[in-house]
């Protein structure tokens, strides 16, 4: 917990080699099992804000065995029991959400919602069990002084409402996006991280994030990335717009984003519409060839209407888009939707033709969000060698169309932004 590390000599290394007489042998293969339960203990930890937990033993009560509790600040616990049935959580009530943590094996599995000033943990056996208990978080309301009386009623409204704002900090990743999904694993846990320092309540990411911007992405590994990639971001509380290609429930492979809420409930996926396919090769296979489409969809995230594209959905480059531009982003705009998030991949380059894509690009972004009024925050993917500028920035623009905050063109650049918006339409 303080930053150590564990030497795997084991029982070679307790009280001089008492419990078993040497040699010290780090890599000796008897020792797999108990370097994989520390394996699970540093994943486990790792992907909590573990340095701001403290033992409080008191908060938990063993029904069997014994138990112990880390907490903070009322805002998470980890229990660890074993020998007994299961134990009882005290809290300050709430709303909380549960995860269980098998430390054999490594996984988790989330359990339905908990309330009260009172958390029942029910173990399967009577073996250890971790549980995470997280208080659910709301995006903060700022409320707007009024002129009215106060209601006498004494009923409260629980969601935001008219005269007051909901304040959305969002970050943004522009990272670099290749075919080895651990490597994007490992780059979207960077983003992940950095939100989480930053106390973001939703992360973007580009096209293709996880998946890899390719057809012949790896389906099983795709979801089995997914589920370490959401244990992530459920664990600091945070919303994410997933970039990434995927296969749906209807068998079909689709480029888009999938919705998350920040305990890691699906809020389902925007497919790419605007497929590509380079109109000066039409007989050149492209994206339409091997992706499927779905309607145009909002979602509701933090009590907004909200929505989503993937790169050439905004823009509609006349070079790549053999339909005709329909628009999407005041049709979102028309569907309610006060924030778009954009995934991208829009690839970079160098020189003049540079330069009159990115002015391309960057021009029909501030005009679609100064003609809709519309937040709309870009995460586009990096030149994975740091040298080519992306052909769009990245960054948050305004409703007026003038950027909030712009990444650098190049390289791996992870920005945020806060912003609030009336809830009034």
């Amino acid at each position: 917990m303080g930053g150590g590390y564990f030497v795997t000599g084991f029982g070679t290394t307790y009280f001089g080699g008492r419990r078993e007489v040497g040699p010290f042998l780090v890599d000796n293969p008897k020792h797999k099992d108990a370097v994989s339960d520390l394996d699970h203990l540093h994943t486990f930890f790792t992907s909590l804000r573990w340095w701001r937990l403290e033992p409080h033993d008191e908060r938990v009560t063993a029904n069997g065995g014994y138990a112990y509790c880390l907490a903070d600040a009322d805002k998470t616990w980890v229990v660890y029991f074993a020998g007994g049935q299961g134990a009882s959580l005290k809290t300050n009530g709430g709303e909380y959400s549960l995860w269980r943590y098998d430390p054999r094996t490594g996984q988790s599995a989330e359990l339905p919602a908990a309330a009260g000033e009172s958390v029942q943990l029910v173990a399967p056996d009577s073996q250890d069990w971790v549980f995470l208990v997280k208080a659910k978080v709301r995006a903060s309301i700022v409320e707007e002084p009024t002129a009215a009386a106060p209601s006498q009623s004494g009923n409260q409204k629980t969601g935001p409402s008219s005269g007051q704002k909901v304040r959305i900090r969002v970050a943004g990743a522009q990272v670099s996006v290749v075919r080895d999904i651990t490597k994007n694993v490992e780059t979207l846990t960077r983003a992940i991280e950095y939100a989480a320092r930053e106390k973001a309540n939703v992360l973007v990411t580009p096209e293709g994030s996880l998946s890899g911007y390719t057809p012949d992405f790896n389906g099983a590994a795709t979801q089995h990335a997914l589920e370490k990639v959401l244990q992530q971001a459920r664990v600091a509380e945070l919303a994410l717009v997933l970039g990434t290609c995927f296969e749906a429930e209807d068998g079909q492979r689709y480029d888009g984003q999938q919705f998350y809420d920040k305990e890691g409930r699906y809020l389902g996926f925007h497919a790419k519409i605007l497929l590509c396919r380079h109109m000066a090769s039409p007989a050149a296979k492209g994206e339409i060839d091997f992706f499927q489409t779905r309607p145009l969809r909002t979602f509701n995230l933090f009590g907004l209407t909200v929505g989503g594209l993937v790169c050439n959905d905004m823009w509609a480059n006349p070079e790549w888009t053999p339909m005709n531009d329909p628009h999407l982003s005041q049709r979102l705009k028309e569907m309610g939707a006060r924030v778009i998030f954009l995934s991208a991949n829009t690839g970079g380059g160098t020189g003049e033709s540079l330069a009159l894509n990115r002015a391309y690009h960057e021009t029909n972004l501030r005009l679609r969000a100064r003609a809709g009024k519309l937040w709309i925050v870009v995460a586009n993917a990096a030149d994975s060698l740091g040298n080519e500028a992306s052909h769009c920035p990245s960054g948050v623009l305004a409703p007026d169309g003038t950027w909030a905050v712009t990444a650098p063109p190049r390289g791996e650049q992870l920005f945020v932004h806060t912003f609030e918006i009336d809830t009034a339409p």
